[in-house]
């Protein structure tokens, strides 16, 4: 690679500024990029194409659209081939751009399409095959290198959302060019047997039109990272800036040269006019006193140089830097005057603290579990499937201004219900249901209701507690007895013989599967 043609500004970043400096090489290039992929696709559309029009079983859609999507790596691996060469300078002509797709075509192209066609960071990993051309264990290092830390999983997620907006929205947009009166029947209309042939086609035109959008994108964010990868790694940066300073220098050292030349010639000649001078005054201690004024003169030069030296590398512009700290372990103090702060508190009393407030942590998240456990006990036993065993529960006998006290119900509800229709009484008839049912409830399937509940909260409640068949038939009682006493709806007399019927084979045959109340239930209700 020729770093001195490239078209970037090659530097360290992050891999957010990487990604997004992707996507401006992506707008740069579009036009030649979107070319390449295109016509990269074209191909694998025709077959697909071809599918539709020749079969019309419902399964030929599906492949058709499976086939462009499978081959997606093919086209990302030329779009790569020809932005790799397009950042270096290099020009994209029609003969390069035929060479692309061959060239895409080897160096681990099945690998793309079979092991790694499903890999998230397709995008980074692609150009350690088809620009590098690593093999066996090198190229496993650098892609387990390449994939540490590395976003490309989820700049490979972000995208794939963004494809599936465009490719909805381009049906969007042909619901706002349809005419008004096809447009309430657009689906129906668009989906019949003589037309599933035009849907399928117009369906594989919108996906095309997605994939290719994104797909240039999604390419070169994933180049630009790996190339940042390698930046950081491999200090491209530091060396393209000791090219530029070579080439700098390089452009100075003739006129350097000579001026260098100009100026030792000035020295040699001051030289041999001091000696002369010197020699014809015959005092050595004057020769000395000159020596060490020149000396000093060539300190000071020499000292200036070296203060502007040090300004231009503290400069941030030149020589940017940040200072970091971090806490390194020390070795333990054993002398105990030095294991004192400047106060005077010792060092292990703060560990003693330490240690008091860790236990204290400790019990108090072990109490608030506990508490959780017992506060929302009947929720869980709920979740679980279980029946709750409550000691000191005590059965309501009035709920919501009903006497559902056991010993108010006959022994015989299904009789007894048949007889206060006969004699006319149907608010009575199902009074006696609902609280036989009610009763079944708490004492045959262990059923905890309080007499805050109201008529909603016991079908609720029920439902995780009674079978299928059973709930239906509660769920269809209360309807019936709600409508009753709330909205003054007289049931049907066949309603009412339905429900006095299926009551004796909901709640006394269903009795056995119950879970019977536990000792404790029992008692507590004694009690």
């Amino acid at each position: 690679m020729n770093f001195n043609q490239i078209t970037i500004d090659l530097s360290a970043r992050t891999d957010a500024q990487a990604a997004n400096l992707g996507f401006v090489v992506a707008r740069r290039y579009k036009g030649i990029l979107l070319l390449a992929y295109g016509l990269a696709m074209l191909p694998f559309l025709l077959l697909s194409l071809l599918l539709l029009l020749t079969f019309e079983q419902n399964w030929v859609a599906f492949i058709a659209l499976l086939i462009p999507w499978w081959f997606k790596p093919y086209y990302e691996r030329v779009v790569l081939f020809n932005v790799s060469r397009l950042i270096f300078g290099q020009s994209i002509g029609a003969i390069e751009l035929l060479t692309s797709f061959t060239q895409a075509a080897k160096n681990g192209l099945w690998l793309n399409l079979s092991l790694y066609r499903l890999s998230p960071s397709r995008s980074a990993t692609m150009p350690v095959k088809l620009l590098e051309g690593l093999a066996g264990r090198e190229y496993a290092e650098r892609v387990k290198f390449l994939r540490i830390g590395s976003p490309s999983t989820g700049l490979t997620i972000g995208l794939v959302h963004i494809e599936v907006l465009i490719y909805i929205n381009c049906y969007i947009l042909l619901t706002w060019l349809l005419p008004d009166y096809w447009l309430s029947n657009f689906f129906s209309n668009f989906y019949l047997a003589d037309t599933s042939v035009i849907a399928n086609v117009i369906n594989l035109f919108f996906y095309a039109v997605a994939m290719m959008t994104i797909g240039v994108f999604y390419t070169c964010a994933g180049f630009m990272l790996y190339l940042n990868r390698r930046i950081m790694n491999e200090g491209w940066s530091i060396e393209m800036a000791f090219k530029q300073m070579a080439k700098r220098f390089q452009s100075i050292g003739q006129m350097t040269f000579m001026w260098g030349v100009l100026v030792v010639s000035s020295i040699l000649g001051g030289v041999s006019a001091g000696g002369y001078a010197l020699a014809s005054d015959g005092s050595r201690n004057d020769n000395f006193g000159q020596s060490s004024g020149e000396a000093s003169q060539t300190d000071d030069f020499f000292a200036e140089d070296k203060a502007l030296l040090s300004d231009i590398i503290l400069d941030e512009s030149v020589n940017p830097f940040e200072v970091k700290g971090k806490w390194v372990a020390n070795e333990k103090v054993t002398d105990a005057s030095l294991n004192r702060d400047k106060d005077g508190f010792a060092f292990e009393h703060l560990e003693g603290f330490a240690a008091l407030l860790r236990f204290l942590l400790i019990v108090a998240s072990i109490g608030g579990i506990i508490w959780l456990i017992l506060r929302y006990k009947l929720q869980l036993m709920n979740l679980l499937g279980k029946k709750p065993v409550l000691d000191n529960y005590e059965a309501p006998t009035t709920l919501f201004g009903l006497n559902v006290s056991k010993a108010t119900l006959p022994d015989d509800i299904t009789s007894e219900a048949n007889q206060l229709l006969c004699d006319g009484d149907i608010v009575g008839a199902l009074s006696l249901l609902y609280r036989g049912s009610l009763v079944s409830l708490m004492f045959d399937y262990g059923m905890v209701i309080k007499e805050s509940h109201t008529e909603g909260d016991c079908l609720a409640m029920a439902k995780k507690h009674l079978s299928t068949q059973v709930f239906g038939y509660f769920s269809q009682l209360t309807q019936t007895w709600q409508n009753l006493v709330y909205a003054h709806q007289l049931p049907q007399n066949e309603l009412i013989n339905q429900l006095i019927t299926q009551w004796h084979v909901n709640f006394t045959n269903h009795r056995d599967q119950a879970m019977p109340p536990s000792d404790e239930l029992l008692h507590g209700r004694g009690s």
